[in-house]
């Protein structure tokens, strides 16, 4: 299973806030505190859960590749890979391990041309289990916002602009379009994982 923080984060990458030393960023981290409960209240009132639903997308997308899943419950104390895989279950060729560094939303800049769209940002890899070699490692982070270019290493997905929303109280009052923002970025990441999985070598077999 797939390590993933209970709240999302909202965050304003250009809040006035942050350009005014500590002073500034002590009274943005406050803001953004705020931000995040309002938002996980309205994500609260609509049910709504984004581990499971990850963990779906990404068998189904896995299953169109040709893997055969068995999701295997784990204890991950830290946003980091597992240190080991010893006393899982045995019988698979290769294990998928994921997790995310944030989800939620995220504006890149102030006013209405940089509104809050949808982000996430998880690794995964896929270690043989046979001798733990690494078959395949990789990031995908949905609404890259640098200006620069993103390294090879790391697949990017633009966020679809039907989920936008210009302050953060449009996102918290409009929990509907807001859980359908997010839910269409998990789907988006679990496709981009089985199709990175497609490309790495088989497990079943040397190499």
């Amino acid at each position: 299973t797939p390590h993933m923080p209970e709240r999302a984060t909202v965050f304003g990458w250009a809040s006035p806030g942050r350009m005014f030393g500590l002073v500034g960023a002590l009274a943005e981290a406050a803001a953004q505190s705020n931000r995040e409960g309002r938002f996980k209240a309205a994500l609260d009132g609509r049910q709504f859960q984004a581990r499971p639903l990850f963990e779906a997308e990404l068998a189904t997308a896995l299953s169109a590749q040709g893997f055969k899943v068995v999701p295997v419950e784990v204890e991950r104390p830290k946003k980091e890979f597992l240190a080991r895989y010893g006393g899982l279950p045995e019988g698979p060729d290769a294990w998928l391990d994921c997790f995310f560094v944030e989800w939620g939303y995220l504006a890149a800049g102030g006013g209405d041309n940089t509104p809050y769209r949808p982000y996430l940002n998880v690794t995964c890899r896929l270690v043989r289990a046979r001798d733990g070699v690494v078959l395949m490692r990789d990031r995908v982070i949905y609404n890259w916002f640098f200006s620069r270019d993103p390294p090879v290493a790391i697949v990017t997905i633009p966020p679809d602009p039907a989920f936008s929303f210009t302050t953060s109280d449009d996102l918290v009052g409009d929990p509907e379009r807001a859980v359908a923002g997010i839910t269409a970025a998990l789907q988006a990441a679990a496709r981009a994982v089985g199709a990175v999985l497609k490309c790495a070598p088989a497990p079943g077999r040397p190499g």
